[in-house]
């Protein structure tokens, strides 16, 4: 069933569920723990609430049969632009959070709901918040939650510069109602996503939420929630005191702690990221990792990832995604490109197009040791910005010139 786009969302004057609680979340199957274990834990605190699941991929054959307290739907079920193409020129992360403001509008359009809140299948629910939400939608109809709440003055530059990288609001919360802003808000989050959702921080890329920057800054009817109990995270801890206060109730700043998000999750250090110190925020680690053990992670985590191969069993390429989604024009016709090993002409033209078309993403490109010292050496070679190149080692800065010749390299 494929539901498109309109241009507005439904009028929120003819919802009946005005205060009913809807969580939305997008994962892949081999994740479904964590999928699990956040929709629990939402329902345990709003037991009047309902879930809804995006399953980007389709379960492995040998998988059990999908046991969520929730409405699954698959991506194949979205209108999206370029159809298969979409879901096959990003990886699982990155489609993961292209899918969102999607994802959004199908839940809005097809059950009607008058609000909608998004997290990411990583994140526990601590303590019921959806009455905070529906005061701040009073007034506002996006919702967003920023990384920080404080300058970190104390932080290194390096640190702060990385944290820029990763945009000023995280993408884990979205928190819409439907409305006219809402209708276009997540209508220009789909056209950037639609090219633009990579994780590239060299090109000051991180997949959706950098967008988020414009929106929080430019948009009135855009609210940033600063309740330290929403979306505490290893970023910041340093800012949020956590505190238990038993039979798995949680504080953070004296207040109480509504979710935690387990972003790059590690159960012995907490996040695969940066080392924590915070004694309590470990003991909470260790909880949510068996939460994670007993809804069957082990299990499921040994699945790979269905979107990562062709309908013929083979494993698709980082280099083949990239024809996609550079859209190279031999590829134009090709409508799903999952079947291109059904296809002899397309599939050795994607097989020669990978082999010479350079990672478009440059954090990937210059990762690629044989790829950069190629494209080094085509650049020292040009007759214009060769010349340019040698005469700044020469002129300017003599220590770039051991590494940019192409003798001195090998």
């Amino acid at each position: 069933m494929m539901i498109h786009m309109q241009e507005n969302l439904p009028d929120q004057n003819r919802m009946c569920d005005t205060a009913r609680p809807t969580l939305l979340t997008v994962g892949t199957c081999n994740r479904r723990a964590g999928t699990s274990v956040l929709i629990e834990s939402f329902l345990k605190h709003h037991p009047d609430g309902r879930a809804f699941v995006c399953l980007v991929d389709n379960p492995h054959p040998e998988m059990p049969p999908l046991d969520l307290s929730a409405e699954c739907f698959s991506a194949d079920e979205l209108s999206l632009p370029g159809g298969r193409r979409f879901l096959f020129k990003y990886d699982a992360y990155e489609l993961c959070c292209a899918l969102k403001p999607y994802a959004l509008r199908y839940v809005f359009e097809r059950y009607g709901p008058s609000a909608v809140l998004y997290l990411d299948s990583d994140i526990l629910v601590t303590h019921a918040f959806w009455e905070d939400l529906m005061a701040a939608w009073e007034t506002h109809s996006v919702l967003l939650t920023a990384h920080l709440l404080q300058l970190p003055t104390e932080w290194p530059l390096e640190r702060q510069r990385l944290q820029v990288q990763h945009g000023a609001y995280n993408g884990g919360f979205v928190a819409v109602k439907s409305s006219e802003e809402t209708s276009s808000f997540l209508r220009w989050w789909s056209q950037v996503l639609e090219r633009h959702c990579t994780f590239d921080p060299m090109k000051n890329l991180f997949v959706d939420q950098r967008w988020l920057d414009l929106v929080g800054a430019s948009c009135p009817g855009v609210k940033v929630l600063r309740d330290p109990g929403l979306n505490a995270a290893h970023w910041n801890l340093h800012e949020r005191q956590l505190q238990s206060s038993g039979a798995e109730q949680w504080t953070v700043n004296g207040t109480p702690l509504k979710f935690f998000h387990f972003s790059a999750f590690d159960p012995e250090r907490l996040s695969r990221n940066l080392e924590c110190t915070d004694c309590n925020a470990l003991i909470l680690a260790r909880h949510y990792s068996n939460l994670l053990k007993n809804a069957g992670q082990d299990y499921f985590e040994r699945f790979p990832y269905g979107g990562d191969f062709y309908v013929d069993g083979s494993a698709i390429t980082a280099q083949e995604r990239d024809l996609i989604l550079g859209d190279v024009p031999e590829l134009a016709g090709v409508d799903d490109p999952f079947a291109l090993p059904m296809m002899d002409k397309a599939l050795r033209t994607a097989k020669r197009l990978a082999n010479t078309m350079s990672p478009l993403r440059l954090g990937v490109r210059y990762r690629d040791i044989y790829r950069a010292t190629e494209l080094i050496d085509r650049l020292y070679r040009h007759p214009i910005l060769g010349r340019a190149w040698r005469l700044w080692c020469r002129l300017v800065n003599p220590s770039l010139h051991p590494y940019t010749t192409p003798h001195a390299r090998h």
